[in-house]
């Protein structure tokens, strides 16, 4: 138990929306969780001192008892914002929720199921457009599964999981708390440039196991008005609507770089670093064939 907090107002879960500037998609992703068919939960709400409509629109969901809202004094860096919600937090089990996608209404009731089991729980994606409309996308309704006993296995595994599989969302899920207080407490401003989405899940499978839950549906929102939630990347619109060459340029651009496996090697126990390298052939040559195939058969599900 947190300490000065009575069991009896401890909910069960703990969802944090660090937030700027977030008017347009604010309500509905809101209201996306506070209609959730699972209800004991907290919503805390780190505003990082927007200057639009952000503050007002908080304010009037504040009076829900659910909702925690608070207000940066100054401008803080967008980890420090996320790891605010997490501090700020007392469930047992902790998720992030961003400012601008949606949850299905069983959302959180479905993730419960595993998370119990100290698992990070994830369902599926569907990347819907700036009105709500369905996108193609290699990462719609892939099953996340790393439930290997060993974490080197699950770590390698994660590796040389294709990019275009989605498989940076996954931090979007349902963490024990206890674990993801692991993760989180060693994050530093230089991991930003590696990407902390990926840092966070891949630190956390040193720990948990990841489970798939088919009936959860993650409505991940691209759109121009807002950058990547962690790296301030651009985001990459319908990639299949492109012709095959430009989708194979992209992926040689941005999948196929050192930097991307250094992201995971800079962060392994030397054992782990040594089959990291000795897997890295096999793994590079079945990570781009499976990306291949993907990219070029359209194997995506709306």
């Amino acid at each position: 138990m947190i300490s000065g907090v009575s069991e009896k107002k401890i909910p069960k879960v703990s969802i944090g929306m660090p937030i700027y500037n977030s008017e347009k998609y604010l309500a509905e992703a809101i209201e996306s969780i506070l209609q959730q068919t699972y209800v004991d939960f907290e919503l805390i709400i780190s505003d990082n001192c927007s200057n639009d409509s952000t503050e007002a629109i908080c304010s009037k969901y504040a009076s829900d008892s659910r909702v925690k809202y608070y207000r940066q004094k100054s401008q803080v860096c967008v980890e420090d914002n996320f790891k605010f919600v997490f501090e700020k937090s007392i469930g047992k089990n902790f998720m992030w929720a961003s400012d601008d996608d949606l949850w299905s209404s069983d959302w959180i009731k479905n993730l419960m199921h595993t998370t119990n089991e100290g698992c990070l729980s994830f369902g599926v994606v569907q990347y819907i457009d700036s009105t709500g409309g369905v996108l193609k996308s290699t990462a719609n309704h892939i099953k996340f599964n790393f439930i290997n006993n060993l974490s080197i296995v699950r770590r390698v595994k994660f590796v040389f999981y294709p990019w275009f599989s989605g498989k940076m969302i996954l931090m979007w899920g349902m963490f024990p708390r206890v674990e993801l207080e692991k993760v989180t407490s060693n994050i530093s401003k230089s991991d930003r440039k590696f990407g902390i989405d990926v840092v966070w899940v891949y630190r956390a499978l040193k720990t948990v196991k990841i489970v798939h839950v088919s009936e959860a549906i993650f409505y991940k929102r691209v759109h121009y008005d807002s950058d990547n939630a962690l790296t301030n990347e651009e985001p990459q619109f319908n990639l299949l609507e492109r012709s095959f060459f430009q989708r194979m340029k992209n992926f040689s651009n941005t999948n196929l770089s050192v930097k991307n496996f250094f992201v995971f090697y800079r962060d392994s126990a030397y054992l782990e670093k040594l089959i990291l390298v000795l897997c890295m052939p096999i793994g590079y040559i079945l990570y781009v064939s499976k990306s291949f195939i993907s990219i070029y058969k359209y194997k995506i599900k709306k």
